[in-house]
C-alpha cells in the first residue's frame, strides 16, 4: 500500500546511515518498495 511505502521510505531515509552500515544499498530499498 502507499502507507506501508511511504512508512518503509520513510524508515530508510531516517535509518540511513545505521542500514548502510548493515550493508543495505537503494537497491536494496527498491526491492522492498517493489515487494510491498
Amino acid at each position: 500500500t502507499l502507507k506501508g511505502i511511504e512508512c518503509i521510505y520513510a524508515l530508510y531515509k531516517k535509518n540511513r546511515r545505521s542500514l548502510q552500515i548493515c550493508g543495505f544499498s537503494p537497491c536494496h530499498e527498491i526491492s522492498i518498495m517493489l515487494a510491498s
